[in-house]
């Protein structure tokens, strides 16, 4: 939250009430929301709401010298990034049930394997972070090209008592011990395409996402690469339709068609949103993804 110069800034503390009363306020915005919207499970206790508000006001904090993002009311922050990036648990629970019912027998004995996700373009952690608070026993991984963003991420994560795993170097006094019994959240500097291209990461999630990364075409070349086969990559986007026309048959090339589509609007006028489900139905060819300056360039048409 941004004030004039002749002004203090907010405390933590009164960040973070801002920030409560925007969330205690989102389910009046929500009592006459239809379709889809309506569909959001917002079923959070209160530990993990304290949580959610914790690392939104860490972001808030940091944002003063990081620039991690360029919302900062305590409204917006909660309908733009945490109810856009919830929007998700509807298809997110889906692909769990569909994961558990393929491991029933193992899961019938306390063993199963959780669904896999990985964040594309985490930014300062969303959609990725919201949905683990939401849902801690996900197997979350969060991808970024500018490591002062995940070390944020990964502080902040640390202080809400969960485990992480990076491959980028760490502070000493970054490096905090989690009793968290659910699955670390790994933190990967890196660039998708250099994932994708990686024996150990490519074809290995069952669920990617990506917010606000790049046009479709080139973020399905980034992210398709990585879904395993029956996975599913979301395209979190707003105002599609010129981009979803240009990508033509770039999805059934990259081994994938577009299985669902989702159109929804945030309350308080805040935007349409769409989300693009795209179902991988036999492996990528070798060659994709191709280099970034090459996806930049050259990016691929139907």
């Amino acid at each position: 939250m941004k004030k004039s110069p002749d002004q203090p800034l907010a405390t933590k503390e009164e960040l973070k009430q801002d920030l409560r009363r925007a969330w205690t306020e989102l389910p009046a915005c929500l009592a006459d929301a239809e379709g889809y919207l309506a569909e959001i499970p917002l079923d959070l206790d209160r530990g993990q709401v304290e949580r959610l508000l914790d690392f939104l006001t860490q972001m808030l904090i940091q944002n003063r010298t990081l620039n991690l993002s360029a919302i900062t009311k305590p409204r917006d922050v909660i309908n733009l990034h945490v109810l856009d990036s919830l929007s998700l648990l509807p298809l997110v629970d889906q692909e769990t049930k569909r994961l558990e019912g393929k491991q029933k027998t193992a899961c019938a004995n306390g063993d199963c394997v959780p669904l896999s996700l990985l964040d594309v373009g985490t930014g300062a952690g969303f959609p990725g972070v919201p949905l683990k608070i939401a849902r801690p026993e996900l197997d979350i991984h969060l991808l970024d090209a500018l490591a002062k963003r995940l070390r944020f991420i990964n502080n902040s994560l640390n202080s809400l008592a969960f485990t992480t795993k990076t491959n980028f170097a760490l502070q000493d006094s970054e490096n905090i011990t989690s009793t968290s019994s659910y699955p670390p959240v790994n933190l990967f500097h890196a660039r998708s395409e250099e994932l994708g291209r990686d024996a150990q990461y490519r074809e290995s999630y069952d669920f990617v996402t990506a917010r606000a990364v790049a046009r479709l075409s080139a973020l399905l070349e980034y992210c398709l690469p990585l879904v395993k086969p029956g996975g599913v990559f979301c395209a979190m986007k707003a105002k599609v339709d010129d981009e979803l026309a240009e990508t033509g048959k770039v999805a059934h090339i990259l081994g994938a068609e577009l299985e669902k589509r989702v159109d929804f609007n945030l309350p308080l006028s805040a935007g349409e949103r769409t989300l693009l489900v795209y179902r991988k139905k036999k492996s990528c060819p070798a060659k994709y993804p191709r280099h970034n300056n090459q996806i930049k360039k050259a990016p691929l048409i139907g």
